[in-house]
């Protein structure tokens, strides 16, 4: 059938019609910037909590996209972050946990 007024595929759900662009435009950000986790595994793949990536991506230092109910961040971002830190252009905190270089 064709798109109604809204853009909708009148044989498809509303519900199903907005989860499949809502995945297309997962993917295509996938795509672009080259692989993503979702925070819970970001904050794993850093050491640190899931606090601690929303406060890295509120303050700018790592890109996010919300999709549905998840936030994705970008795996080039928590590469470059970790490199970062790693370098001592971040001071690091307790253990593995890092902070913003101020000033």
């Amino acid at each position: 059938m064709p798109d109604d007024e809204f853009g909708h595929d009148d044989s498809i759900p509303i519900n199903a019609t907005m989860l499949l662009r809502a995945f297309r435009d997962l993917a295509k950000w996938e795509v672009t910037v080259g692989g993503m986790m979702v925070v819970s595994d970001a904050a794993r793949y850093l050491g640190v909590s899931r606090q601690r990536i929303v406060q890295l991506y509120q303050a700018g230092r790592i890109r996010s996209a919300k999709f549905g109910r998840n936030t994705f961040v970008p795996l080039p971002d928590l590469k470059a972050y970790r490199k970062e830190v790693l370098n001592g252009e971040a001071l690091g905190g307790r253990g593995n946990k890092a902070l913003p270089v101020y000033g």
